[in-house]
C-alpha cells in the first residue's frame, strides 16, 4: 500500500482492533481471533473474510506456518497500532524468522485456549512493568495469568522440540527458575505468589514427563513451574507431507 495513501486511509474500528492484537502477539489466524474476542470477529468465517481483505490491501501477509486456518502477520514495514488506539495506526512491523513464529504462535495458543485468557504482555508493558527484568531476547516470553484471586506474572519457554527429549527442555526450563531468581523483583513477587514459569510442548506425554521432572526440583527451585501440551504445536513444527 502507497505511504501517502496509509497515512490518510479511514481505519475501520475492527481493523484498529485487529492491529492492536497483532501489535501484542505478532500473529493471527481466524480462529484465534475469535477466541480473542477482536470486536467485529464473531465467526471464524467472519474472522477469515476480514484478515482475507486485509491481505488484500497489503496491511498483512500470510506467515509461513502449516496451521490448520492461514496465519497472518503484519506485511514487514506496514503500520502497526498504538498501545490503546483509537484512530491511527502508529509503528512499523519488522520481520519474524521461523523460529520466532512458532514462539509466537504457541504464546497466543497459551494464551487464549484457556478461561479466563491470559495476556501476553508487549515488550513497552514488560519494560514499563519490570525495568529491572527487561532484556530485549526475552521480551516476548511474558504474560500475564488470571486464573486465580492473585494474576501472576509468568515467564513462556516453548518446546520446539517436538517428540525429542524431554530432558533438555527441562533443563532450560530451571535454567530460567534460577535466572528469574536472581532478580530482588521476583523475590517480591514470588512472597506474594505471583510469578510463575510455564512450559509448552506439542504432546501430552512429554508434557507430564517436563511437568514431574520440574515438580521434582521445586525445593531446590522454589519457583512455581508447570507445563502444558498444545497439540496443534507438534503440526506446525513438523508439517504433513503433501
Amino acid at each position: 500500500m502507497n505511504e501517502q495513501l496509509k497515512l490518510q486511509r479511514a481505519w475501520h474500528p475492527i481493523e484498529l482492533a485487529i492491529l492492536e492484537h497483532l501489535q501484542r502477539f505478532e500473529l493471527i489466524t481466524a480462529c484465534d481471533a475469535v477466541l480473542a474476542g477482536i470486536k467485529g470477529m464473531n465467526t471464524e468465517e467472519v474472522a477469515a473474510h476480514r484478515l482475507a481483505a486485509m491481505e488484500k490491501l497489503g496491511i498483512v501477509q500470510r506467515a509461513a506456518l502449516n496451521t490448520a486456518s492461514p496465519c497472518y502477520i503484519l506485511t514487514p514495514g506496514e503500520l502497526t497500532s498504538a498501545e490503546g488506539a483509537t484512530s491511527e495506526p502508529t509503528g512499523r512491523a519488522r520481520l519474524l524468522s521461523t523460529q520466532s513464529m512458532l514462539r509466537r504462535y504457541a504464546m497466543l495458543k497459551f494464551c487464549l485456549q484457556r478461561a479466563p485468557p491470559r495476556r501476553k504482555l508487549t515488550p513497552e508493558e514488560f519494560q514499563s512493568r519490570l525495568p529491572d527484568m527487561y532484556r530485549a531476547a526475552h521480551a516476548h516470553h511474558y504474560y500475564i495469568n488470571f486464573d486465580d484471586s492473585q494474576p501472576r506474572v509468568g515467564f513462556l519457554r516453548v518446546d520446539l522440540g517436538g517428540r525429542g527429549r524431554w530432558d533438555r527442555i527441562v533443563a532450560k526450563a530451571r535454567g530460567d527458575m534460577h535466572r528469574h531468581l536472581q532478580f530482588p523483583i521476583v523475590q517480591q513477587l514470588l512472597a506474594k505468589q505471583s510469578f510463575e514459569v510455564a512450559v509448552v510442548t506439542s504432546t501430552h506425554e512429554k508434557a507430564r514427563r517436563i511437568h514431574e521432572a520440574l515438580q521434582a526440583k521445586q525445593s531446590e527451585l522454589p519457583v512455581p513451574a508447570y507445563c502444558e501440551a498444545i497439540t496443534e504445536l507438534g503440526d506446525v513444527i513438523r508439517p504433513s507431507p503433501h
